[in-house]
């Protein structure tokens, strides 16, 4: 009885819906567990015949999912598989997987159907996901297009697999005791002293040991098992009742770690005494180095935006830097000539070699900057001036912009409090905006052509950053494309840019826009939180 009474809480907390419907017209409910409440309806509602199974699966669905059912029934076979749609109370569409076994009466007729039906809409989101970033990637960077296949079909197979028990769900207590023994995530019991009760093969393989008896030995309490404090975990339930979805590390027999999602919950006596706690582990390990893969390739993406965009100032680059460097020579010269004459102005010849050196630090400068904003390096959160950044990125491309006959005109305000953000990074979003907006006044007359970057203290919360041009502004359909990846109104170029600036500045936990002006042009601007910001 109280195996009996565990494995109903497993599955009462469990995405696992457990159902048995006759088969008659409309499928009509005679058995369906408490938890279908996560569709929004009573098991009451159910039973009672005020809603029959049909009536909960999507109109789009219900003929093909009604002819497969007529297939297999046909067939002989004893159980099927499908997934389809269902519409909850509120209105919303799940996906689901069902999981259907076939009853016979003895004489083989058909009287009812029986399975488990599994909640599977954030795994289809999530392929949706995967495939659409996949597809990013893979355009930008061609030689570890192996690499993130491989990594995305991983990635996919884990949020498949994981959370969903692959065992159905019968009445009987022999059929909860094998989802307990093989379930894929693990299964434990525990006493407020850190007593081990009960723990299925999955958690004590998890957890490096080789038998149930091995791992009774320790202690929840007394060893550190959890990268968490245990007492904050006793308070948390001790208040709440529950924990849901807590990810932390726990510590395996060999001193290694494993990155693990956690939901608990209190079990208390008649006396509202915590007994003990129940709780199920899933090991996301896999996902971790996974998703790590991706933010690598992330990475990596916008660092080939960013060398690719200076690339498109090398012209520019170029004179800053052989400015000094041609001074110094003509310097250099001269100072020769002095030394070679009879009698040298000393006066003349210090004066041409402190030339001399303020050119070699301005080369010194320029090279020190460009070196710092092509450099690939890990993202980098630290107090910064927003003001200094946009000033360093216009050093870089005022030659560019007086060679396209741009005017660039600043509006700095003062005092303007410090973000926490990667300063490479906001500098390569204030740099394509820069070069987005010089190249959408390309057929202004040259006389015309100005640039307004300005700064502003938003709120109390949030510093903004705006680019306005005097361009030809962008229409309806541009707009509501033009942070997707891939698409752009340009000849030249892969439509990059914004989607890139944009996720740089979500990372930030900001905001980018853009808008037509009133007048003339466009305007486009991002707004980054001040104060304490938390970066996963």
């Amino acid at each position: 009885e109280e195996a009996l009474r565990q494995a109903n809480l497993v599955v009462e907390n469990s995405p696992v819906v457990l159902f048995r419907w006759k088969a008659a017209e409309g499928w009509p409910v005679e058995l369906v567990s408490e938890n279908v409440i996560q569709f929004g309806y009573t098991p009451e509602e159910l039973l009672s015949g005020e809603v029959s199974y049909a009536s909960l699966v999507h109109p789009g669905d219900l003929k093909r999912v009604a002819h497969e059912v007529q297939e297999h029934s046909a067939s002989g076979v004893n159980s099927f598989r499908q997934e389809y749609r269902i519409i909850t109370k509120d209105g919303k569409v799940c996906w689901v997987d069902d999981r259907t076994v076939i009853e016979r009466d003895s004489d083989g007729q058909i009287t009812h159907y029986q399975g488990i039906v599994i909640d599977i809409t954030k795994r289809k989101l999530a392929e949706k996901e995967l495939q659409e970033y996949r597809d990013r990637l893979e355009e930008i960077i061609k030689e570890r297009t192996a690499e993130l296949t491989a990594a995305n079909e991983q990635l996919k197979q884990e949020i498949t697999e994981r959370r969903w028990i692959e065992k159905a769900l019968l009445e009987s207590e022999k059929q909860y005791r094998e989802l307990f023994e093989n379930a894929i995530i693990g299964i434990y019991k525990s006493t407020p002293d850190g007593k081990i009760v009960a723990a299925n093969p999955t958690l004590v393989k998890m957890l490096g040991y080789s038998s149930f008896e091995e791992l009774t030995k320790h202690n929840l309490e007394k060893e550190k098992f959890m990268s968490y404090e245990r007492s904050s975990f006793k308070e948390i339930l001790k208040q709440d009742g529950e924990i849901i979805g807590l990810e932390s590390k726990w510590i395996r027999k060999d001193g290694s770690a494993r990155h693990v999602v956690e939901n608990a919950k209190a079990i208390r006596d008649k006396n509202g005494e915590i007994i003990y706690y129940e709780g199920t582990v899933e090991d996301i390990t896999k996902q971790k180095k996974l998703e790590a893969n991706i933010q690598e390739l992330r990475e990596e993406l916008v660092h080939v935006s960013r060398v690719t965009t200076m690339g498109e100032l090398v012209a520019s680059l170029a004179h800053e830097i052989n400015q000094p460097l041609t001074a110094i020579l003509s310097n250099a010269q001269v100072a020769q000539r002095f030394l070679d004459g009879n009698a040298p102005n000393l006066d003349e010849l210090s004066e041409i070699l402190s030339d001399i050196v303020k050119d070699n630090k301005r080369a010194v400068e320029v090279i020190t900057k460009l070196r710092a904003l092509l450099k690939k390096d890990v993202v980098n959160f630290r107090p910064l001036d927003i003001n200094e950044a946009v000033e360093e990125i216009i050093f870089f491309v005022q030659s560019d912009m007086e060679r396209k006959n741009v005017a660039i005109a600043t509006e700095l305000v003062a005092d303007i409090p410090l973000i926490l953000g990667d300063r490479v990074q906001l500098q390569q979003v204030i740099l394509n905006l820069i070069m987005n907006g010089a190249e959408a006044m390309a057929d202004t007359e040259p006389a015309l052509r100005k640039l307004i970057i300005r700064t502003e203290k938003q709120d109390e919360q949030n510093v903004k950053v705006a680019v306005q041009d005097l361009g030809t502004g962008f229409n309806v359909d541009t707009i509501e494309h033009m942070f997707d990846s891939f698409y752009t109104t340009k000849s030249k170029g892969m439509g990059m840019g914004l989607w890139i600036s944009r996720s740089i500045i979500e990372v930030h936990k900001g905001l980018l826009q853009a808008e037509n002006n009133s007048d003339k042009g466009a305007t486009f601007w991002f707004v980054i939180p001040v104060g304490k910001l938390e970066v996963n």
